[in-house]
Formats: structure tokens, C-alpha cells, sequence
């Protein structure tokens, strides 16, 4: 279909296979697949010039076809959110237009409807136009209300659930946390780990957290946090630490507050620290030294033990399953329930971290908020603490968490 509309306007065999490989690219990305597996696609690799590790020097914003999908590609590859892609792009200059359209429709595919700026969004010219074509265009191609792979939708047509971009949406405006159930096209809340939409993989977290951006609330969040219960000029705490390859996953509440957070959270040092984060392969930086003068050093020395030190960090991953630095824990319980990034961060523990910990690869402790984890009973290579009996669990390997925690870190007991 692709080479079919190409060769309506231009018929030259370069226009045609660029043509194909973006379309490729694109419905590989509206059927889930996220953006660091879709890089490695085929499409991807064999895009004319390559893309992959070359300078902005080597790049042009030319409108010939051949150069516009490498630059736009390079563009959606070297950024994690959609405003970041397009700018990225337009600012190559020369055929500006052509090169942001291209990685516009890339990312867009990508990061899914909601991943699109709101002020971008509202001075869009003929807005309304162009949704109500994308919901016939939907409800053309699946008359029936099923999309690729047996996702759910209404059968109205025009609301999607998209795995791999961290997104539940329709056409014209964001379900936020909703999501459109297949019985009689009702919409119910997702408050269950098997539910939950998204993010399964580690490469799938990573790809969520990467919409963050510069601000210090998730997108898909913004409608349920608010200032009157969370610090939100505080750096938000996703994960601490390597989340694709920690030998020992903590699980906790959020992050809490400490009357000297806010100055040490504004160094640029540590802010940075955890920006790293988000690519999902750092360590654990409440137990580096360039950190010591954070509350959060401390907590971590005193928490996990004199004998876990920095040489440890990158075997260990906290995740919080409110990310956010809450004011009283009953704020952070109260949206756990429905917070699109707390489904997203659940059940990547059930469908990311408990296959690995079943392998033998990794452990895992739930230190708080067992039953809101979805994960009440232990088994080998997990402890799970309720109540007050996690304070201090780790000091010490004679602790159930302690031994395990050393245990994976290949410490002595």
C-alpha cells in the first residue's frame, strides 16, 4: 500500500523503499513494539547512510528523500519524547518542514497521542479536522473494533490501548489511566496488575520514564498529582539504580521527604544522577560518595548496612511505586491504585523483575505496601515484609532481606 501511494506523486525506486521503510517503521511502532526494539528492526538498520553514532555534522535537513528518513531517524533515535524528536529535527534546518514531518509521524507513533505537547496541541490548525479523519481512517481499518495483536477497543473504532508506548487513548482526547474494555465498549478503571497496560519488559519502563523529559511530573500523571500532596519541585525517583541488570530489587512506597532534600536535589550533580536514571542503566546513587551530603546516603547506609558500599550499587534497583516525594504516605497509597505510572511500574515487576528472580538472576525484596505491589506471598529468591517489620531489615545478614541481599550481591553472610 505504501509503494502504492509513493508512486502516486513520486515514482523514483529511492522514494519508494524510503517510503516503505518509514510506513514499516510506523506500524511497527502503533503495534507496540517500543523504541529500542524498533531501532534495531530491520527498517531501521538498513536506512540508506545509516543513522546510528553519527555527529549532528553528518546530518542534513535536506528534503531529498533519501537524506529526510536518515535525518529524521537519527532525530526520533537520539531523543525519549515527542516535542524533543520534532524540535530536534525542524532545527536542522534547510527543508525543515519535510525533516520534522517525518520524525513527527515516527514519534507520534511511538509515544502515542498523549506524548504530543498540550500547547502544541491547542494552536493546531484545523484540529478537529484532522482527529475526526484519524477516527474514520481508524474505523475504516477495523470495522469491527479489534485492533492488531487482539488488543482491546470499543467498537465505536476509535479507542486504542498501545502496549509499548505508554499510552490509553482515543482519537480526541486522553483516557488517562482508563482504559477501554471490549465488553460492550464500556470504559472501566485498570486497578489490577493483570490489567495494566504498557510496560513489561525493562526497555518498556525505560521508554515511559523517557516522556519525563525536564518536568517533575510523568504527562500521563499530571491529572491525579497535585502540590497539596507531593513535593513537586522535587526530582521525581522512578527507580534508583541499574533497572535492566540490578542483581536485588527493593520495593517501597515513594520516596518520602527530608527537610535537606530540596537543597541537595537542586545541585545540578544530582539532579543529573538521577536523570540517568531514566536510561536505566546507572547505579544506585544514594550510595556515591559524590552523594554523601544527601539525606538519602545516609538512609541508605544506615538501611542496608556498613558493609554495602559503593561497589554495590550497581547490583541494586529501589523502585517506588509512587514516584514522587510524598508529604504523608496516605496521599502516595490513595493514587497508587489507578497512577498510570505505578501500573507502569507494577507490573514491570510482575512481568520483568519476577522472571528473572525465578531464573535465579535476581531477588527481590517488597519492603513496603505489599498488598498494593500486587505481591503478598514469598517464594525462593523473594522476601516480602508487612507492617513495621522492614525498619532497618537490611543492616544485617541475620535479617531474611539481608541475607538475600547479600546473597545476590555474592557478599559474605
Amino acid at each position: 500500500m505504501s509503494d502504492r501511494q509513493t508512486r502516486t506523486t513520486h515514482g523514483a525506486p529511492a522514494a519508494v523503499r524510503c517510503s516503505r521503510q518509514l510506513a514499516t517503521l510506523i506500524a511497527q511502532a502503533i503495534a507496540g513494539q517500543p523504541l529500542t526494539v524498533l531501532l534495531e528492526a530491520e527498517a531501521a538498520a538498513s536506512i540508506e547512510g545509516g543513522w546510528r553514532g553519527l555527529p549532528r555534522e553528518a546530518i542534513e535537513g535536506s528534503g531529498h528523500v533519501v537524506r529526510a528518513l536518515q535525518a529524521a531517524v537519527w532525530a526520533v533515535a537520539r531523543t525519549g519524547d515527542f516535542r524533543s524528536a520534532v524540535l530536534l529535527a525542524a532545527n536542522l534546518g534547510d527543508d525543515a518542514d519535510t525533516t520534522a514531518a517525518i520524525a513527527g509521524q515516527l514519534a507520534g507513533a511511538v509515544y502515542g497521542l498523549s506524548g504530543i505537547p498540550q500547547d502544541w496541541l491547542d494552536v493546531l490548525a484545523w484540529r478537529e479536522r484532522i482527529a475526526a479523519a484519524a477516527d474514520r481512517l481508524f474505523a475504516d481499518g477495523y470495522p469491527d473494533g479489534r485492533i492488531q495483536q487482539g488488543l482491546p477497543c470499543t467498537k465505536a473504532g476509535s479507542g486504542i490501548v498501545r502496549p509499548g508506548g505508554g499510552e490509553t487513548a482515543s482519537m480526541g482526547a486522553a483516557l488517562g489511566p482508563k482504559v477501554v474494555s471490549a465488553d460492550k465498549g464500556a470504559v472501566s478503571v485498570m486497578n489490577t496488575v493483570s490489567e495494566a497496560p504498557w510496560v513489561c519488559a525493562a526497555n518498556d519502563l525505560v521508554a515511559f520514564w523517557s516522556r519525563l523529559g525536564m518536568a517533575h511530573v510523568h504527562p500521563d500523571d499530571a491529572a491525579q498529582v497535585s502540590g497539596s500532596g507531593f513535593a513537586l519541585d522535587l526530582h521525581p525517583v522512578p527507580w534508583a539504580g541499574p533497572v535492566r541488570t540490578a542483581r536485588m530489587y527493593l520495593l517501597f512506597l515513594n520516596p518520602g521527604l527530608s527537610g535537606d532534600e530540596a537543597e541537595e536535589e537542586a545541585k545540578p550533580a544530582f539532579a543529573q544522577a538521577l536523570r540517568a536514571n531514566l536510561a536505566g542503566d546507572h547505579p544506585y546513587p544514594y550510595l556515591l560518595g559524590i552523594h554523601a551530603t544527601h539525606p538519602g546516603y545516609r538512609w541508605a547506609r544506615q538501611t542496608f548496612g556498613a558493609d554495602i558500599a559503593e561497589a554495590d550499587a550497581p547490583g541494586i534497583c529501589v523502585l517506588q511505586l509512587v514516584p514522587y516525594h510524598s508529604q504523608k504516605g496516605g496521599v502516595a497509597r490513595s493514587v497508587a491504585p489507578t497512577l498510570p505510572s505505578a501500573l507502569a511500574i507494577r507490573r514491570f515487576v510482575h512481568e520483568g523483575v519476577l522472571p528473572r528472580v525465578r531464573a535465579g538472576q535476581a531477588g527481590l525484596v517488597v519492603a513496603r505496601s505489599a498488598k498494593l505491589w500486587g505481591k503478598t506471598a514469598e517464594e525462593p529468591g523473594v522476601v516480602v515484609y508487612a507492617g513495621a517489620e522492614p525498619r532497618r531489615a537490611f543492616q544485617t545478614s541475620a535479617s531474611r532481606g539481608g541475607r538475600l541481599l547479600r546473597q545476590m550481591l555474592k557478599r559474605p553472610l
